[in-house]
């Protein structure tokens, strides 16, 4: 493939090159937001699409796209239970070979357009003149697969399990849906990311089925044999109305020995992780319960960085890892299996992982989180939001939290919805 080098691409670059592309059976846009800090970050934004899907252990020397779901936690920490359906199904993992790829690197002006004729895939991006509408309409109420008294119940139950010594800690999450009709999910999809920047965003189309993700946690890059993990854990809501109310939500965030010991558990879930497949004794934590702010949201999150051991691919690498700990929880087998006990209904894209793969090996993936799934061909779109559960958690609030990480998404779909 060739390089075009583009000085001055148009406004809402993100917008054209999706519509010009939507009708490719495989397309990924990927979200850091250049206005975030993100010191281990290589690219404000990556795009590409693709027709033919691939294995990424065996594709060198090209780029490749795509991610796992929760599920292909059995091919990674297989649990001896039959993994219930979800509501959206993709393959357990989804990846394809780029045909074409659009990018811009941190601190560079120019964006780079990687194709066999890139001059045709600027030109094709330039001549979209009119951006779609997502034309969003919803034909059913928003319901949740578990009611609040339900939850309320399951991270009881779980608080016993935890008691009784099955886990320290195992991440509870519910599931939101309902269905309707999208004229033009990739138009939905740029509007959830204006609505919503964060270091992880991402868009995901695998034929029929669109993910519009706003993650703010990477689960793992590798930068020329270094890995990086930053989990998070801890989240208090922002009052962006209200300076003083914000900023006390911030400090008692960080001060919560609830949360900092949530944390505690993941950082060391993480670093046994990385063990597994990084040279012993490189395995460090630079950064820990570093407050961090969003949009609509505080979170805790921690740096663990591990120099990879010569055996070991980088791709092995994330495979020792998967799925991601702040997902699960410690022990990492044992909550899984809890997890599949308690939640009615299969995960699916949720706590998996979206994210590309470079020619030279390097890589970075996102953790699933904050993320509405359509499926085009039934009409149904599905939202999870979840939570840790540990020994000092409060069910009421645990609750809550799940409503503060689905409130955003709620008041996006109440301006977007077509009356």
């Amino acid at each position: 493939m060739k390089t075009l080098r583009w000085s001055s691409p148009p406004d809402n670059v993100r917008a054209r090159f999706l519509q010009a592309f939507q009708d490719k059976p495989y397309l990924v846009w990927l979200d850091s937001h250049s206005d975030l800090t993100d010191p281990y970050g290589v690219y404000d934004f990556i795009g590409a699409w693709g027709d033919e899907s691939v294995d990424p252990c065996q594709s060198r020397n090209q780029w490749v796209f795509g991610g796992m779901s929760y599920d292909y936690l059995q091919v990674c920490e297989p649990i001896p239970v039959t993994l219930k359906p979800p509501r959206i199904a993709l393959p357990s993992a989804f990846f394809f070979q780029a045909k074409g790829v659009i990018l811009k690197r941190k601190d560079h002006a120019e964006v780079q357009v990687i194709a066999d004729a890139p001059d045709k895939v600027q030109q094709d991006i330039i001549n979209i003149f009119s951006i779609d509408s997502p034309g969003l309409s919803l034909t059913t109420e928003i319901t949740s697969g578990i009611t609040e008294d339900a939850y309320i119940e399951k991270v009881e139950a779980l608080k016993h399990l935890i008691r009784e010594g099955w886990v320290y800690e195992a991440n509870l999450s519910r599931c939101l849906h309902f269905e309707g009709v999208c004229q033009s999910p990739v138009a939905l999809l740029a509007s959830w990311m204006d609505n919503s920047p964060v270091p992880f965003s991402g868009f995901i189309k695998w034929e029929n089925v669109y993910g519009y993700c706003g993650s703010p946690e990477r689960f793992l890059a590798h930068r020329n044999g270094l890995m990086i993990s930053q989990p998070i854990k801890g989240t208090s809501p922002r009052y962006l109305d209200n300076p003083q109310a914000d900023e006390a939500s911030a400090q008692s965030l960080k001060a919560s020995a609830k949360n900092q010991a949530e944390n505690v558990m993941i950082v060391d879930l993480v670093r046994n992780d990385l063990n597994r497949s990084c040279i012993s004794g490189t395995v460090e934590v630079p950064e820990l319960f570093g407050l961090h702010a969003f949009p609509w949201v505080y979170h805790l999150i921690s740096t663990v960085t591990g120099k990879l051991r010569p055996d070991f691919t980088a791709w092995k690498g994330l495979r020792q890892a998967f799925p991601p700990g702040s997902m699960t929880g410690a022990p990492k087998v044992s909550a899984m299996k809890i997890i599949h006990d308690l939640e009615p209904e299969g995960r699916g894209l949720f706590a998996g992982s979206l994210g590309y793969i470079e020619p030279t090996g390097n890589f970075d993936f996102n953790v699933v989180i904050r993320t509405l799934m359509y499926d085009a061909a039934t009409g149904r779109f599905s939202y999870h939001a979840g939570g840790a559960v540990t020994i000092d958690s409060d069910a009421k609030e645990e609750y809550e939290e799940t409503v503060v990480k689905s409130r955003n998404l709620l008041r996006w779909l109440e301006s977007e919805t077509q009356t």
